[in-house]
């Protein structure tokens, strides 16, 4: 995997943490309609103001999982309807409306899995999410971390395109640095 010398700065707060442990336990406990062994999936929330970017948020997604073990997003449940905007029952708005005033969007995706490195279905996902933001981020958290880690078992990407031997273009994910970012009201 690559690291990226991309210019953004990320900012991970502690909530969207929490919350994206809270649905890996609900599924993993067996407290959801998800088997134990499912994916779990979700979205991201937050700002960004030109290149700062802060994660303050995640929710589980509504998705199905195939036999394969790949995951099949609800695209209507989970995202506007770009041809009819007046329909604000999707998650992505629901969760949103409340925080308009401080410009609170889309930002990205995430998965919790055993793996290292993100699995193949990760990129056709990520594709599905980029038809509701142009440059989502997507966030990998390590299920099954080394027991002597001091490392936060997360990983930020986002995607860049290549071209390859034969001029086909080819897109893979890449590494961003990111710190963790508590506010005061966090703190509280």
């Amino acid at each position: 995997m690559e690291k990226s010398d991309s210019a953004k700065i990320i900012k991970m707060h502690p909530l969207s943490i929490a919350s994206i442990c809270d649905h890996y336990t609900r599924v993993n406990s067996g407290g959801s309609r998800l088997k134990k062994n499912d994916p779990v999936v979700g979205l991201l929330f937050g700002t960004q103001n030109g290149l700062n970017v802060d994660i303050i948020d995640a929710s589980d997604a509504i998705y199905e999982v195939s036999e394969k073990g790949e995951v099949i997003l609800d695209m209507k449940s989970n995202f506007p309807d770009p041809d009819d905007p007046e329909d604000k029952s999707n998650k992505c708005d629901l969760i949103i409306a409340p925080f308009e005033y401080m410009d609170y969007e889309l930002l990205g995706w995430y998965i919790v899995t055993g793996e290292k490195e993100p699995p193949a279905w990760c990129l056709d996902l990520h594709q599905l999410v980029k038809q509701t933001n142009e440059a989502p981020l997507f966030v990998m958290m390590n299920s099954s971390p080394e027991p002597d880690s001091k490392q936060l078992p997360m990983s930020v990407y986002e995607t860049e395109t290549h071209t390859g031997v034969e001029q086909e273009t080819v897109e893979s994910f890449v590494n961003l640095a990111f710190t963790l970012e508590t506010s005061e009201t966090e703190r509280i």
